[in-house]
């Protein structure tokens, strides 16, 4: 009888294990509070044939305002050195406008739009935008999407693998790969691996490998950047002023 007892007790943790490990579907959406702030610290290297840059800064998003939709109006805020932010600058190319101060519209499901300058889409800033997925998933559930930032054409595979802890943090795993739509200028192909904090949604840590060809330029690019909340902002600042602010 005890035997049997046990038998079955063995049997139902069994099952759900396997239905945590294969059938339960998570909703990974980013919960966003006025005031709230993250600061990501960046490490951007860029390896051109024999020569090698590194690049360190920080960029600050801070929650202005939610509006009635759920999105948020969201500050971001690029600190740097005069010289780094040169070579930010002089390399964006046709991808955007490196910005030090920029206003975006940010929804839970991860999308943003940049509101003011309006043409701030650039990698370094939005590379978290197309690992939320849309709709609840499950383990090892891959999802796609495409995106344009100004001659960059990409198409993001995205696979949710499990959980990890990030600096003590639990977080949801996304691996992407990334390769190039047909017309894409430059071509890129690589991987990223996105942590998203698991209680609030936000994004912990990016650790991204792109290749890119152009012509016979074909730098090899690693982007990784870690983000921490930091004390809520008693700022309250309307959607107007916070346009004004973003203005160049």
């Amino acid at each position: 009888m005890i035997a049997g007892v046990l038998l079955l007790a063995l049997l139902g943790g069994a099952g759900w294990l396997v239905y945590e490990r294969f059938f339960r579907a998570y909703t990974i959406t980013r919960l966003m509070k006025p005031g709230e702030r993250w600061t990501y610290t960046i490490t951007h290297t860029i390896q051109l044939g024999a020569q090698r840059a590194s690049l360190s800064y920080q960029v600050i998003d801070t929650v202005i305002q939610i509006e009635a939709n759920g999105s948020a109006l969201v500050e971001r805020v690029l600190q740097t050195d005069a010289a780094t932010l040169a070579l930010l600058q002089r390399s964006s190319g046709p991808l955007g406008t490196v910005a030090t101060k920029s206003l975006w519209r940010c929804t839970p499901e991860g999308r943003e739009t940049p509101v003011q300058p309006t043409n701030a889409e650039l990698f370094l800033a939005t590379a978290s935008r197309d690992v939320y997925p849309a709709q609840s998933i499950r383990r090892g559930q891959e999802w796609s999407s495409a995106s344009e930032t100004g001659s960059l054409k990409t198409r993001t595979i995205n696979q949710f693998e499990g959980f990890q802890e990030v600096n003590g943090a639990p977080c949801y795993k996304v691996v992407t790969r990334i390769e190039s739509l047909p017309g894409s200028l430059p071509q890129t192909d690589g991987k990223m691996t996105t942590y998203i904090d698991r209680r609030r949604g936000w994004v912990r840590r990016i650790e991204a490998y792109l290749e890119f060809r152009a012509g016979n330029l074909n730098p090899k690019v690693e982007f990784i950047a870690v983000g921490e909340p930091t004390p809520p902002s008693a700022r309250t600042i309307p959607a107007s002023g916070g346009a004004q602010e973003a203005s160049q």
